[in-house]
């Protein structure tokens, strides 16, 4: 009786861990997530939107979503992303989350160059086909190419951040040019 109750003790703590996985290895009810824009203009001053719609198992208390930012580091600057920043409604970077039904969220900046935005639901749980938005106003990267947004979610606190089953793709095309200088030979 006793390995018994081990054994369901024990099985019931890998399906905590490792949630139940799709055809293709995604866990089932991770949801998805969308920018807006979805393409931009290196080196400009932009609003964004990220907006997850919350899978089937839904985002309890202590659960939600975090996101990376490719933000610069000392000489770095004129290259990379606003820093993320909550305090400064105003001031470049500025980032804030708001959710359906107006349910409470935390807003965490962390990561060794401050470019990891957390925001975690603090009050009641949000539903299935919910939505997180984190919003995002700042100068974003003078580098162009397709860029691959890390987004991650978990349903709790005591869940594993999970990766979404499919990247975020920001489109960042170049600025027109304005002014070209040649040196020929004489």
């Amino acid at each position: 009786m006793t390995s018994r109750i081990l054994a369901i003790a024990i099985i019931s703590m890998v399906c905590t861990v490792f949630p139940e996985t799709n055809s293709n290895g995604v866990p089932q009810g991770t949801g998805s997530m969308s920018i807006t824009p979805s393409q931009v203009t290196a080196g400009t001053y932009h609003r964004m939107q990220f907006v997850l719609t919350v899978g089937d198992l839904g985002i309890r208390e202590g659960g939600g979503i975090r996101i990376e930012l490719p933000v610069s580091y000392l000489e770095t600057a004129p290259y990379y992303w606003d820093a993320p920043q909550t305090t400064l409604p105003d001031g470049r970077g500025f980032v804030k989350a708001t959710s359906s039904r107006n349910v409470p969220l935390d807003v965490q900046i962390y990561g060794a160059r401050k470019g990891i935005v957390e925001c975690i639901v603090t009050g009641k749980r949000i539903k299935a086909k919910e939505k997180i938005t984190l919003e995002y106003a700042g100068v974003v990267q003078s580098l162009t190419w397709p860029l691959r947004i890390p987004v991650q979610w978990r349903a709790t606190e005591n869940d594993p951040w999970q990766n979404l089953p499919e990247s975020v793709e920001l489109t960042i095309k170049p600025q027109p040019a304005a002014t070209m200088t040649l040196v020929l030979p004489t």
